[in-house]
């Protein structure tokens, strides 16, 4: 009788009934309600209790040796991490404190061999750790004191070889929360890696329709079922229970799959590890698909409530990385996963017009949901936190 329930309209938040239904256990659980994929006041309640106080994903501790500083714009909120002489990590609220121009541009890269932060616009100068350094023609301003204007702080953890950032301080740290997952990728040696830019697009759809399809493999043979699927067939699929803000599932190769990966296996990879692929999700969007030759890393840069961009970035052992024909390599990747995500691609932009209908309900799962279950469990967590 539920899925006949007149549907709540507006940018109203879940109903008690349609979180309870959420809540069940994943046998007899629903999905979310559909206008949470689209609720300008859902985003909003996102901003606050899921961007702004869980760990989000900045960049690679490998891309800022000392003197390296990195502006993002997370969620409006212009932010640059900086690594000082020490080697210590600082993230910043990156807002001057005399007019709040944003005081370094947002750029792709870090920049490295910096000495200070800089506004360009009055030339009022921060050091690596945020305290002001210089504030020009401000001796006739009473009471003046540059230890009182120092930069706001956010805090920093580092996983795995990545940087993460909280705008709470009072957050607890990530690391300890993924100790169970530290187990399950040691084998892959990630904190190594070298990483790789690899592919930039926009999602005209919510963050979160992105992550629930890298989130599932029960797609696979209707969406890909030609490209993808024949070599890690949805059904061999193994999800795990968690204890953290995190998913992690397993997708074994077909036993009789022919595969000519374009790099080799990476080092020291032994048994059924040659042949499956990971699936690593820590929320709220941080994704990982790891096969036994290389790693795709997807970030976001979060737009609003029907907007993200996707940033592919590959991740390679060292010795992958120095082939002489890494181009070559790197391209034959490209043109194998560019293949998927275009098919991906298509999914998510159905799932965004259709969560938009007047008709649009509550779905149920599959049992081959189960870490769509445990993210939408998660997400909950937050809007009630």
């Amino acid at each position: 009788m539920r899925s006949t329930l007149s549907a709540p309209t507006g940018d109203s938040l879940p109903t008690p009934e349609e979180t309870a239904w959420v809540r069940q256990p994943l046998a007899e659980a629903a999905l979310m309600p559909p206008r949470v994929y689209h609720s300008p006041a859902v985003y909003a309640l996102e901003r606050r209790t899921v961007f702004q106080r869980h760990w989000i994903p900045y960049c690679r501790l490998s891309a800022l040796p000392p003197g390296s500083v990195l502006a993002r714009t997370l969620f409006d909120e212009p932010v640059v991490v900086t690594r000082d002489e020490h080697g210590t990590l600082h993230a910043l609220a990156n807002v001057c404190r005399h007019r709040n121009r944003q005081i370094v541009d947002d750029t792709p890269q870090p920049c490295h061999d910096q000495k200070a932060l800089t506004c360009p616009y009055h030339g009022w100068s921060y050091t690596l750790d945020g305290r002001l350094r210089g504030a020009p023609q401000m001796q006739q301003a009473a009471g003046f004191e540059r230890a009182d204007w120092p930069l706001p702080r956010l805090q920093t953890d580092v996983w795995q070889g990545w940087v993460f950032v909280n705008f709470d301080l009072d957050a607890p740290k990530l690391a300890p929360q993924l100790a169970t997952l530290d187990k399950a990728l040691a084998p892959y040696h990630l904190a190594e890696m070298e990483t790789f830019d690899f592919v930039r697009y926009n999602a005209p759809w919510n963050w979160k329709a992105t992550l629930e399809n890298f989130t599932e493999a029960y797609h696979q043979p209707t969406i890909h079922g030609s490209s993808f699927d024949p070599i890690m067939p949805s059904t061999l699929t193994r999800y795990d229970d968690v204890d953290g803000p995190y998913n992690l599932f397993y997708m074994p190769y077909a036993p009789d799959v022919d595969l000519l990966a374009p790099f080799p296996s990476m080092p020291g990879l032994q048994g059924e590890q040659l042949t499956t692929a990971v699936v690593v999700n820590v929320f709220p969007y941080f994704h990982l698909l790891i096969d036994p030759s290389s790693v795709m890393w997807l970030d976001m840069d979060v737009h609003g409530p029907d907007s993200h961009d996707c940033i592919w970035r590959m991740m390679l052992p060292p010795s992958s990385a120095a082939l002489p024909d890494f181009d070559t390599r790197k391209e034959a990747t490209r043109k194998i996963v560019s293949t998927v995500w275009d098919e991906d691609f298509s999914a998510c932009a159905g799932v965004h017009k259709g969560a938009r209908s007047r008709y649009a309900r509550q779905g149920r799962l599959s049992h081959m949901e189960k870490s769509v279950h445990q993210f939408q469990n998660w997400v909950l967590d937050c809007y009630e936190g």
